[in-house]
């Protein structure tokens, strides 16, 4: 069953959280966890979107800081079972930048009953799994 994956826009890692070497991948599902997680990036004109924790979980994926760019997305998430297969691009720029940056892509997708696991995959490597509480 495909899944609907809804990006969330302007937020940014708050400066507690640890990225490990390469691609880190999260699901949260809670507000007190995603509140530590993430800060907004609000200005006059954009809008920000908070999850409903009732009915939704947030996935990251994160690259951390390093002096080059790249674009990271969801491509798609279906559902397998008691799994969330969470398909995502990591598209790396070989142009280096005067600054460092980490690279984020947030989503909120449906909290589905009887899921138990979350695998993340890049292409088709997989990535990571992550077991839910």
């Amino acid at each position: 069953m495909t899944l609907k994956i809804e990006p969330l826009n302007n937020l940014f890692l708050n400066n507690t959280v640890h990225l490990d070497h390469g691609l880190n991948c999260r699901v949260i599902d809670k507000k007190i966890d995603f509140d530590k997680t993430f800060g907004f990036a609000k200005t006059e004109t954009n809008t920000i979107k908070t999850p409903n924790f009732d009915s939704s979980q947030v996935m990251m994926i994160a690259l951390p800081a390093d002096n080059h760019d790249a674009i990271l997305s969801f491509i798609s998430a279906t559902r397998a079972g008691e799994t969330v297969e969470v398909y995502c691009s990591v598209k790396k720029k070989n142009y280096p930048l005067t600054y460092q940056a980490e690279h984020i892509a947030v989503a909120e997708i449906a909290r589905i009953k009887g899921v138990k696991t979350f695998t993340f995959y890049e292409g088709n490597k997989k990535v990571a799994t992550i077991k839910l509480k």
